[in-house]
């Protein structure tokens, strides 16, 4: 199966085609120019250079969340463009599972986490299996980032943490960390043993509310708060 994938859950963004597993080309970029501006020149550059046209691909992948909110709603978008266009299938990958991709082999606790501000990160568990993909310890979810750092203080098997938070990171014992690199070409690992799903299926995984929409309500309830005079 030839597939495209696309990340753009962070700041970070990128796209790869895959071919059974195998990397044909994959582009990265960190530029802090907007996903909306990037994710089509970005693609179009990447089927140029792999000679890759886009009736050849068998299916796309995106990650779908937790993370930036605007940046996930245009990579669900781009991709649906692309796959309606082409009537192809598609992939939804949590962009946390995405992550552990980058420890397949690493033996112990894999620790994911992205930003989510406000002294929360988004965050999942995972273990890792010889060969293997990681397996889930926990779900996709929202904690405080000193109640994750406290409970894994706890922790006896070795940790990998891949993410944002360099404070999250132990550089003594038995505890490493990785880069953030939360990358297309992790998404596509991420497709195994899943079912590909229509394009207008996919939708993000927010698991919290937007700041904009929660600012709104605060506005909103601030007002309600007024005695009328």
């Amino acid at each position: 199966m030839k597939l495209l994938s696309l990340d753009t859950s962070t700041k970070l963004l990128s796209a790869a085609i895959t071919e059974n597993g195998m990397c044909i080309g994959s582009y990265f970029q960190n530029a802090g120019r907007t996903h909306s501006v990037t994710a089509l020149p970005l693609i179009d550059a990447l089927l140029t250079n792999t000679s890759t046209r886009l009736d050849e691909l068998d299916a796309f992948a995106v990650t779908i969340g937790p993370g930036s909110f605007t940046g996930l709603r245009i990579g669900i978008a781009t991709v649906q463009g692309l796959a309606a266009a082409e009537k192809k299938p598609c992939y939804a990958v949590s962009s946390l599972e995405s992550m552990a991709q980058q420890a397949r082999g690493f033996m112990g606790t894999i620790c994911c986490s992205i930003d989510a501000r406000n002294g929360l990160v988004y965050n999942a568990l995972f273990i890792g299996k010889d060969g293997h993909a990681p397996l889930r310890l926990t779900d996709d979810r929202v904690i405080a980032l000193d109640e994750l750092k406290e409970n894994l203080k706890s922790s006896k098997s070795p940790i990998c943490f891949i993410g944002e938070h360099p404070d999250l990171w132990y550089n003594e014992g038995n505890r490493i960390a990785l880069p953030d690199a939360l990358t297309a070409l992790n998404a596509a690992r991420a497709t195994e043993g899943k079912d590909a799903i229509a394009a207008k299926e996919l939708a993000p995984l927010y698991l919290q509310i937007p700041q904009a929409q929660r600012e709104k309500e605060s506005a909103e309830e601030k007002r309600g708060n007024i005695p009328c005079k």
